[in-house]
């Protein structure tokens, strides 16, 4: 078939005019109107359609213009935040090591370990000295320190504020009261000798130490307390207790209360007229001696009913634990009724402490008991006192309770009940102490 037939054209087919229709005849000529027309139509689309562009082809021609200080500054920025960050992550990381190394170095500066070794003070240094309390420590947080001087006497002072227990009053790195518990020491050193006097009047008491005022604040609420004599061997103690405890350290202001500034042991031995032995000075041998000759001189008539010794523990305070002294001490009490209250110590850090003071007494009164009180202040809570007397049996003597009830006296430990039990010691207490509740 020939490839015309397929209306395929050849070279050599008639090509096409231009201006001539299929039929072969001219066309006719272009309406130029229309094509106007036609243009004025698409100029106007065209400049519809560049109105609406121009916006963005303004912003994208700006932004192209831009884009390389934009780049410039976002990589300024990148390296600015970069250097910055770098600095604050060597700071950081700076500071954070010298912080922790400051909190390692200043932990017992801020949390003090009290009744035991001072976190001030490296271990090394209580090496050779008496300190009962060196296996045992109490960590207390400062939340700020109130007060920190030496006295006159040399002791070391510190008041701090603590969240739980308030107020602390330490003497020399010791725990002397809080004003949260002190009451549980104060109520059982005071009421519980008291209490053999509930149905008696003029009743007349001595307390060696105690220079924070609470043992005085609580004897003092027997209104049947003729008399109070007060010993204290540092004045600053009261002072400052004045100032940081007036709670309980008003009672100085009571006019029952004669208050002296001197050494227990001292005070006792010239109110006996004798000589007074310093045994911390002294030749050992003669106060072996004092021990052996006793009391030759005359006591004063019925000086007191009641002696209450409020010191520190038996370490800083040996003088007050002699037999010397409890042989004038006995001296000093009522024939018929007088007791001797003193605290002891911890029997569970201190227990050859306890056993030691405990015979020692012993040999001294015809009836000497250990009670207990919890003490949450002190190192593991449990705390002792001694009691003595010759002639007064804590359980089998009666006690006027209707007698205290009708005194009204408010407390917050001390009750019947406990007064009682405290004198029930537990089986390893029981096994190293002399004295039983016969």
């Amino acid at each position: 078939m020939p490839l015309r037939a397929r209306g395929i054209a050849t070279s050599s087919d008639e090509k096409k005019d231009n201006n001539s229709t299929n039929d072969g005849k001219p066309s006719s000529p272009p309406n130029v109107k229309d094509d106007n027309e036609k243009k004025n139509v698409n100029n106007e689309v065209t400049n519809a359609t560049s109105s609406f562009r121009r916006p963005f082809r303004t912003c994208s021609r700006f932004y192209r213009s831009r884009c390389r200080n934009i780049k410039r500054i976002q990589l300024d920025a990148f390296a600015i935040m970069f250097l910055i960050w770098g600095i604050t992550l060597y700071f950081s990381f700076s500071f954070g090591i010298q912080h922790a190394m400051y909190r390692y170095e200043s932990f017992f500066d801020r949390n003090i370990c009290y009744d035991g070794v001072s976190g001030e003070k490296p271990f090394s240094e209580h090496e050779g000295t008496y300190d009962m309390h060196a296996r045992a420590q109490m960590v207390y947080e400062v939340n700020e320190r109130l007060y920190k001087n030496d006295s006159k006497i040399g002791q070391t002072i510190e008041v701090f504020s603590n969240s739980f227990f308030g107020n602390v009053l330490v003497v020399e790195d010791e725990i002397m009261i809080t004003e949260k518990d002190e009451r549980n020491y104060h109520e059982m050193i005071s009421h519980v000798p008291l209490a053999y006097f509930n149905d008696a009047a003029n009743v007349r008491v001595l307390i060696i130490g105690g220079g924070d005022g609470g043992t005085l604040f609580q004897v003092l609420k027997h209104p049947n307390v003729k008399h109070v004599t007060m010993v204290e061997l540092d004045e600053d103690v009261v002072k400052v207790s004045k100032k940081y405890f007036p709670q309980f350290a008003k009672s100085y202001d009571d006019p029952r209360v004669t208050l002296i500034f001197d050494d227990g042991a001292k005070y006792v031995s010239e109110r006996l007229g004798m000589k007074y032995i310093n045994i911390a000075e002294a030749d050992p041998l003669e106060v072996r001696i004092a021990d052996q000759i006793g009391i030759t001189k005359a006591k004063p008539e019925n000086e007191f009913d009641v002696i209450l010794i409020d010191s520190t523990d038996y370490g800083p305070a040996i003088p007050l634990f002699t037999r010397q002294f409890y042989m004038q001490i006995q001296e000093l009490l009522d024939d018929e009724k007088g007791i001797l209250v003193f605290n002891c110590d911890s029997p569970a850090w201190a227990l050859d402490t306890v056993a030691y003071v405990s015979t020692l007494i012993s040999s001294v009164y015809e009836r000497n008991y250990l009670y207990q009180v919890f003490q949450p202040t002190y190192v593991s809570g449990h705390y002792t006192f001694m009691f003595a007397s010759d002639n007064v049996h804590p359980i089998n003597t009666p006690i006027d309770w209707n007698a205290f009830q009708g005194k009204n006296i408010k407390t917050k430990y001390y009750n019947q009940g406990i007064h009682q039990a405290s004198f029930q010691l537990p089986q390893f207490l029981k096994d190293v102490v002399p004295h039983k509740l016969d």
